[in-house]
């Protein structure tokens, strides 16, 4: 594993401490992304973090207690607090079990008509809801 990222613009190397889906060259602000494949592989690591987690606290709430209810309730309610606050330590592990490529990520931005026009045509499908 590198110790570094590399900018695929300008060079210039970054450290590793604080990985993200989306980091910026303070050299020559382009913006990377991580890649489909670095990206596919990140979900399964968070994936199975949270999984692995989850089962290890409704295993030890169930010995404790020998309530299955309290036990799933409160695995349930840890899952979602994992799921929203667990990305960077499973960036983290992502990046030292198999590495995360980095490549050129340009933001679209949409103009008021084209949003306009997406949303009209999302009526006309069934697709939006009020």
């Amino acid at each position: 594993m590198k110790e570094t990222i590399k900018c695929y613009r300008c060079g210039k190397e970054y450290d590793r401490k604080d990985l993200k889906e989306i980091i910026s060259c303070a050299h020559c602000h382009k913006q990377m992304k991580i890649n489909e494949k670095s990206q596919k592989r990140f979900r399964i690591v968070r994936y199975m973090f949270v999984l692995a987690v989850c089962l290890v606290i409704a295993f030890c709430m169930n010995m404790a207690t020998g309530n299955n209810y309290l036990a799933l309730l409160v695995t349930l309610g840890i899952a979602m607090l994992l799921a929203s606050f667990s990305d960077s330590w499973c960036f983290k592990l992502t990046d030292v079990l198999f590495g995360l490529e980095y490549e050129e990520y340009t933001p679209v931005k949409i103009s008021n008509k084209d949003r306009i026009k997406m949303e009209n045509q999302k009526k006309k499908k069934g697709l939006f809801r009020k």
